[in-house]
């Protein structure tokens, strides 16, 4: 029986491959709707890994078979598979829920070694991934009807939803935990922070370049998810004066410095794989943006609030810090400045205008007075104006 299950999950990945050879005709040839489909593969992602061999092979194949289907999804314009794998609320005959296959799939991405299976089954959980956090589907799980996979808000209704961070306002909720946010709201049934952290982990994957692109990129998606939940839910606890839980605190704030993430996504820039620099570039100017945004919405509701509302524990000044001490300054930074493509010269200055972007829109810093000068021995150490670690960024460009 396993092994009837392993070849027709095998089959259907294969048939899924086959349609992005033709993606003008992929909506002709799915015709099990979306419902129905993602439930039946999803389902042996969850029930398959009793630790036989045989269970094993199902998973791996059922990983695959979830991953080709999303690209297939995702290349045809048709969010509509995606968002069912949020949306999945269990039945009596696939008693699954849209929490438990991301867990699933986020056990995956958390075995340990390196051997040639583990590396292609989390490849595809990875590539899994990068599709589910897309900002096009975490929207449309809004935006979207039911019968598509979403909440059936409308287009105007869900797209506040989703820019206010969520279902965070909801009287009923009150000060509710996080499960009880998975349960109200769709996109919360995906935890970023344990995603984030798995795939920064495998980013440093060199046995296997394409795991490695895969991660980058999905940390862009999931910086820019962080960052909508995170000012969200400080909007939402600004509202109530500050006297409501904060429901969520941003991965930048929290962790990504202290362990070391920065560092290791500045030394993407370096990779040989021109895809995963980009990504690296990407995920990090998205850090230092996030970084900026929460730290101005955390002083919005300590203004609220008064002295009790809790400080940044991360400034981007950190951040940049990091970048630096990573090597994001280096050659290969140089390298896309001298591009010949425009697309990758601009990408390059982007991220070098995020690095010393707060001299250049307030060159006196938090003093509000232009320093008069500073001698070449403290000028990283004097740090009166808030500057010194954009001072350092600039000299190192």
């Amino acid at each position: 029986m396993a092994s009837q299950v392993s070849a027709a999950l095998a089959a259907l990945a294969g048939d899924f491959d086959s349609y992005l050879m033709d993606s003008t005709t992929i909506s002709s040839k799915l015709t099990i709707p979306a419902e129905e489909l993602v439930p039946a593969i999803c389902r042996h992602l969850c029930h398959g890994n009793d630790g036989s061999s045989a269970a094993e092979g199902i998973v791996d194949q059922a990983i695959r078979a979830l991953s080709s289907l999303l690209s297939v999804g995702n290349v045809s314009g048709d969010g509509t598979w995606t968002r069912m794998v949020f949306a999945q609320e269990g039945s009596a005959d696939i008693d699954i829920d849209g929490k438990e296959v991301l867990d699933s799939v986020l056990k995956l991405l958390e075995w340990s070694g390196t051997s040639a299976r583990t590396l292609a089954v989390q490849e595809q959980a990875m590539r899994s991934i990068y599709y589910l956090t897309d900002a096009a589907t975490l929207k449309g799980l809004y935006t979207s009807p039911k019968e598509e996979g979403g909440m059936g808000f409308g287009a105007a209704v869900g797209s506040q939803i989703y820019d206010a961070g969520g279902l965070l306002d909801d009287e009923a909720a009150g000060g509710s935990s996080d499960d009880d946010m998975a349960r109200r709201d769709l996109a919360w049934r995906l935890d970023t922070h344990r995603t984030l952290r798995a795939c920064l982990d495998h980013t440093t994957t060199s046995s296997s370049p394409s795991l490695q692109r895969w991660a980058a990129a999905a940390i862009r998606n999931l910086i820019a998810e962080d960052r909508r939940r995170a000012c969200g839910a400080i909007a939402a606890c600004a509202s109530q004066g500050g006297s409501a839980v904060l429901r969520y605190d941003s991965f930048t704030n929290s962790s990504l410095v202290e362990t070391g993430g920065v560092m290791i996504l500045s030394s993407l820039i370096s990779s040989d794989d021109a895809d995963t620099r980009a990504h690296a570039i990407a995920a990090l100017s998205a850090t230092i943006s996030t970084t900026r945004g929460v730290q101005a919405s955390l002083e919005m509701l300590s203004e609220v609030t008064g002295a009790g509302a809790a400080p940044s524990s991360t400034s981007d000044a950190n951040v940049v810090r990091s970048v630096l001490q990573g090597g994001g300054l280096g050659p290969s930074l140089a390298q896309l400045l001298l591009s010949a493509d425009d697309s990758v010269a601009k990408m390059g200055l982007a991220f070098a205008a995020s690095l010393v972007g707060p001299i250049l829109d307030n060159p006196k810093g938090t003093t509000g007075k232009v320093k008069a000068g500073i001698s070449a021995g403290t000028l990283f150490d004097d740090d009166e104006d808030g500057l010194a670690a954009y001072r350092e960024a600039a000299l190192n460009l």
